[in-house]
């Protein structure tokens, strides 16, 4: 699944304004991922508010800040990759071998499935709440 999440920094568009911007998404987002790696134009975040049932996901949310000419200022872009995790297939699995007793199935399966879901929901809020903080900083 993918999902995406935009917001827009009214400031001066400058290379130093793009610079300090750039840094408060790194400090922003280490504050609330596993993993934060800097690549040439973009920042790449892995594992966004890891708990318990976050075995049975892999995000990964890539971020960008490109001008905004016509409002002034700069668009962050987050593209958030989200998909089953090896954990969850393998949960998968021994849910479909439970099949045979009905309630071992369904608590099974309606676990592992309310899981995954659950967290995707999480990951998006996440993504949202970061950016609306580095939002209200330039505000």
């Amino acid at each position: 699944m993918l999902f995406s999440e935009t917001t827009n920094i009214n400031t001066k568009v400058t290379k130093e304004a793009s610079k300090l911007l750039a840094q408060k998404i790194f400090r922003e987002m280490t504050r609330i991922a596993n993993r934060c790696q800097q690549e040439e134009d973009k920042l790449v975040v892995y594992g966004l508010s890891n708990t318990f049932g976050s075995i049975l996901r892999d995000d990964t949310t890539k971020i960008t800040i490109k001008p905004n000419q016509s409002q002034n200022g700069f668009l962050i872009q987050a593209e958030t990759e989200y998909k089953p995790s090896a954990w969850f297939w393998i949960f998968f699995v021994i849910d479909i071998l439970l099949i045979e007793t009905i309630i071992g199935f369904v608590f099974g399966m309606g676990l592992t499935l309310g899981l995954y879901f659950y967290h995707k929901n999480l990951v998006g809020q996440a993504i949202h709440q970061a950016l609306n903080n580095i939002q209200q900083n330039y505000q």
